[in-house]
């Protein structure tokens, strides 16, 4: 795809995750959570999508690029498998939950499995940031269309975590949330959730392209 078609790309699927939600907002609760449920129509293909990103990076990018970026190799894998709550199928309680490392009834051996998922996840978070802060930044500013997809993919990424238990995290901290609010926060975020890995794999076809390209025409 050409530059101009992926920002297009980009464009239509945000108004499409935006029209959903709308949608979602006029059907009945029972209905708007058979749709949006943990293991239902969406969060499904949501896995799935980023299970499908892992392959495309996977394939396209083979050893060499895994050997020299393992971390956007890996995440598309550990957002798919987080999706469908590995972080919390085979273990007393969520890997990411700072109480699966603090109550006492959470084995041992879950609590070491636990915290090297995360030093794992953690440090390919930080070399992340290291080799591309600068250049996803001077991206932003030429308006690259790989960086813009990146930048898309953060703001979906936290903003879907922030609605997380949102009602929840506003008791915590003494205050009632609006019910409006406490109503569709879930929806939204399940919706955003969605958007990640189409995103991602947008913009990774484009980069893939690209690098095809820069190769075809060294070898010329």
């Amino acid at each position: 795809m050409t530059e101009k078609q992926v920002m297009t790309s980009y464009y239509v699927t945000m108004a499409l995750l935006i029209l959903f939600f709308a949608f979602c907002t006029t059907l009945d609760e029972t209905t708007r959570h058979m749709l949006l449920k943990e293991g239902g129509p969406v969060e499904v293909p949501s896995a799935i999508l980023h299970f499908v990103c892992f392959s495309l990076v996977a394939i396209r990018g083979g050893y060499s690029y895994f050997r020299t970026h393992p971390y956007f190799t890996i995440m598309p894998l550990v957002f798919g498998m987080r999706e469908l709550d590995f972080d919390k199928r085979f273990t007393t309680t969520g890997l990411f939950k700072s109480r699966f490392y603090l109550r006492p009834d959470v084995p041992l051996h879950e609590k070491i499995i636990g915290a090297i998922v995360i030093l794992t996840i953690a440090t390919l978070v930080v070399m992340m940031i290291r080799n591309h802060a600068k250049g996803f930044f001077s991206g932003l500013k030429n308006r690259s269309v790989i960086a813009i997809g990146a930048a898309l993919t953060i703001f979906l990424a936290v903003s879907s975590k922030s609605l997380d238990g949102l009602e929840r995290k506003c008791r915590g901290l003494g205050f009632q949330l609006n019910q409006v609010v406490a109503t569709y926060s879930s929806p939204l975020e399940e919706i955003l959730e969605l958007g990640i890995p189409i995103i991602m794999i947008l913009t990774f076809i484009h980069y893939f392209r690209q690098q095809q390209i820069s190769a075809t025409s060294q070898n010329s």
